[in-house]
Parts: structure tokens; C-alpha cells; sequence
């Protein structure tokens, strides 16, 4: 309770939680790294529902303000969508990677970017195929998060990079900015 400080009510899961809450419409979606994602009563912390994945859940879950699904990425190397109210699985997409996807997306209208490994996806929000020709590749894991200003792309790689990609089309802005290295 914000005026309080005292603790409304709490919530176990059979793992721990690396990545944040999302809050949309009174629910709380939180990931945990047994595997399941969960939708709680943000007043009650009452469990209104739970979906498994394949692995744990690093990432926060994606709720954007319209359209009534909850977008995640799992371990197991998936990117799912979600009806919000229920929890019924709309669709799942495998990257197709090597690399387990750790990171949270990002969607602007009817495209949700995600980033597994060193590559970055855009995915029809609709139905996960992908948008682009193919992923983009970066030098280096992409552990950061990705930015989306107006229709630009940006994010930072373990490889001292920072890049700016067109996110219509999955192309580069500029030449990535390479910082200095310690």
C-alpha cells in the first residue's frame, strides 16, 4: 500500500522470477522460472490463471493497452501469444535458434521484435510469422533492451555495439556506433 508501506499480499512460485511484472486491466502477468506464466487479481493476488512453457521465463511479459493478449518468451527457445482473460495459447513460434530467449519485446501496432542470441526478430503480432526477409544480426548477444522510437529499432550488444535498425524492414540506419572496450 503506497500510503502504508505494508505489503497487500504476496504470491510463490515454484521458481524464481528474473524478469518484471506487467500490469494491464487489474492483472499482474509475471513470469517465473519454473515455467509457468502467471495472470493474478492485481487487488487480491488471487491466481486467475497459469500457462506452461516449455522452460523457465526471464523475460516480462509484454501486455500492450489493446487487443487483449499477453505476449512471452521462454527458455525453450518460443515466443507465445496469449489470450489475456484466460490464458488459452493463441499461437507459439520457435526462432529457430540455438540461443535461449532471455529478453523482453517490444511491439509497435502489429509487430512485436525480440531479440534471441545475437539476431533480432520481427513477428506478426497476429500470427508470429516473420516480417522481415530474415532476423538481424548483430556482433555479439544482444542482452540489452530493445527501444522503439516512431520506427526505428535500437539496441546494444555484448559486442561494445550500439545499433539503430529500421523496423519496417529489419535494415540498418546507420553503421553501428562501436564503443570503447575495457
Amino acid at each position: 500500500d503506497l500510503a502504508t508501506g505494508e505489503v497487500r499480499w504476496e504470491m510463490e512460485t515454484g521458481g524464481p522470477i528474473v524478469g518484471g511484472p506487467a500490469v494491464q486491466d487489474g492483472v499482474v502477468y509475471v513470469g517465473s522460472d519454473d515455467g509457468l506464466l502467471y495472470a493474478l487479481d492485481a487487488q487480491s493476488g488471487q491466481e486467475q490463471w497459469r500457462f506452461p512453457t516449455g522452460d523457465g521465463i526471464w523475460s516480462t511479459p509484454l501486455v500492450p493497452a489493446a487487443g487483449g493478449v499477453v505476449y512471452l518468451t521462454s527458455l525453450d527457445k518460443k515466443v507465445y501469444a496469449l489470450d489475456a482473460s484466460i490464458g488459452q495459447k493463441q499461437w507459439d513460434v520457435s526462432l529457430g535458434t540455438r540461443e535461449k530467449i532471455i529478453g523482453s519485446l517490444v511491439v509497435s501496432q502489429d509487430t512485436i521484435f525480440v531479440a534471441a542470441g545475437s539476431r533480432v526478430y520481427a513477428l506478426e503480432s497476429s500470427s508470429g510469422k516473420q516480417r522481415w526477409p530474415k532476423p538481424f544480426q548483430a556482433e555479439g548477444k544482444i542482452w540489452s533492451n530493445l527501444v522503439l522510437s516512431q520506427d526505428t529499432l535500437y539496441f546494444a550488444s555484448l559486442g561494445h555495439q550500439v545499433y539503430a535498425v529500421n523496423a519496417l524492414n529489419g535494415e540498418p540506419r546507420w553503421p553501428p556506433f562501436t564503443t570503447q572496450g575495457a
